[in-house]
């Protein structure tokens, strides 16, 4: 009988089976650690992504002009004092918890940061018409945009169409009547929008540096303005008004030495009077019976005996209470004036000296300036009025209110701000922030990798941030 040479022995199927199991296994104990050292270098890829994104964020708002509002162990709030094009002002760390995360515990704590970034005021429309966006730089009546055209620039010239308006970080509006009034930050500007063309009311040439707020109001025919960069309210106004003397008040953003100061009256302007050292008064300026005055038509020069010196935290006021003048016609006029120390200029600001008016800001010819208030020390923006003669403005950083009446100060509840938040993917061990001789020191402790089962498997790493404080 013939053997047959197809069938296997039941030997060598046990060995055939055994020999497919240990390669299934060989292979599947492969895939599964390739699979995983995969999941793993993902895991290490995402982090790291996280991780520079977070770091840049942070840099980006440390290398520039920054102050902290608020600094507790675990969270900041910093303020960044640049205008940046597209970038918010107030930047909120915080670390936020959460658990559910890990199966094998439910209750282990993980702990990840997130930054809400927003604008310290009120964003709520001025009409049901006339809306915008701060964080995008649009201006939009009945929804169709009229103003910001995603670039910003200087240029600017009168009767420009609105939708061909270049703007450089617009703060604020406000509106008289159908005619509405944009504070152009950047661009040391006020415009206002009047029948779809663009007209300057106010610029550098006027004293205006940083305007922020801006309000109108209707009662006094006035415009209310925070001028940021001089610390100071100012409310522009076309009423009529008489002849008044001199008196100046203002408060410098530097510290300076000079000898001499010079009154020069600008624009259909002419002093009918000689003055001397008595027809001064000044406060923080010291006068010797050594000093001179000599004036013309046109300029007062005060010049004395010896240097003086003037402080940033310094209300200076000049004063001359017999002032007599004559004027050609109805006309604004203003007052320049000039610190010089050595024949050199060391300060100079534009004073507007008031006149008869006709209640209409937009006749540029007639307005005047009031000074409010200077010298804030807050970061004061947002302007309301409560009464007739009572005008409040806001501080929504500090979450405070200041009457500028009775100059009392009260706390305020914050509004809704328009804000963007961010939380990132990044889980947190321990988040710690302080300051130490001016210098502000940010340390977070992440998880490269973070093990549910065993913390003592988790990678850890140290981030360290330290910047001065301006």
């Amino acid at each position: 009988m013939k053997e047959n040479k197809f069938w296997f022995t039941l030997i060598e199927i046990i060995v055939w089976i055994s020999i497919s199991i240990m390669i299934m296994i060989w292979v599947w104990a492969f895939t599964s650690s390739w699979i995983k050292n995969i999941t793993f270098l993902k895991i290490l890829l995402n982090q790291s992504k996280e991780e520079e994104l977070l770091q840049k964020n942070l840099l980006d708002i440390l290398n520039n002009n920054f102050e902290v509002i608020s600094n507790f162990n675990t969270w900041i709030i910093l303020k960044s004092n640049n205008f940046i094009l597209w970038k918010p002002l107030i930047y909120d760390f915080l670390v936020k918890t959460s658990t559910w995360e890990c199966q094998n515990d439910l209750d282990i704590k993980t702990k990840y940061l997130s930054l809400t970034n927003y604008n310290p005021f009120n964003t709520n429309p001025i009409s049901s018409l006339l809306t915008w966006s701060y964080l995008k730089n649009e201006v939009y009546y009945n929804w169709t945009k009229i103003a910001w055209k995603w670039y910003f620039w200087d240029n600017f010239f009168a009767g420009i169409p609105q939708t061909e308006l270049l703007l450089n970080n617009p703060w604020w509006l406000t509106s008289k009547l159908s005619t509405h009034i944009i504070s152009d930050t950047w661009n040391n500007r006020i415009i206002y929008l009047n029948w779809w063309k663009s007209y300057s009311l106010l610029d550098e040439n006027n004293g205006i540096l940083k305007p922020t707020w801006v309000y109108y109001d209707s009662s006094s025919w006035s415009l209310i303005i925070s001028n940021k960069l001089w610390t100071e309210i100012l409310k522009l106004k076309s009423s009529p008004w008489t002849v008044k003397p001199i008196d100046i008040i203002f408060k410098s953003n530097t510290d300076f030495n000079f000898d001499k100061l010079i009154l020069n009256i600008k624009d259909n302007f002419l002093i009918s009077w000689t003055y001397n050292t008595w027809s001064f008064n000044f406060t923080w300026i010291t006068k010797s019976i050594d000093d001179t005055v000599s004036n013309t038509t046109t300029w007062i020069t005060y010049t004395f005996s010896w240097s003086k010196n003037i402080s940033n935290w310094n209300d200076i006021s000049i004063n001359i209470s017999s002032f007599n003048w004559n004027f050609d016609w109805i006309w604004n006029n203003y007052i320049d004036l000039n610190f010089y120390n050595w024949n050199t200029l060391v300060y100079n600001k534009l004073f507007f000296y008031e006149t008869n008016s006709d209640n209409d800001i937009f006749t540029l010819t007639d307005n005047s300036f009031e000074v409010l208030t200077w010298s804030l020390n807050w970061n004061y923006t947002y302007i309301s009025k409560n009464l007739a003669w009572d005008y409040l403005i806001y501080d929504y950083i500090n979450k405070k209110r200041l009457n500028l009446t009775s100059w009392a100060i009260t706390s305020i509840a914050p509004p809704i701000f328009e804000k963007n938040t961010t939380n990132y993917d990044l889980r947190i061990k321990d988040f710690k922030t302080s300051i130490s001789s001016w210098v502000l020191n940010i340390k977070i402790d992440y998880y490269k990798v973070f093990d549910c089962f065993n913390e003592k498997d988790s990678i850890i790493k140290t981030m360290l941030i330290k910047k001065s404080i301006n």
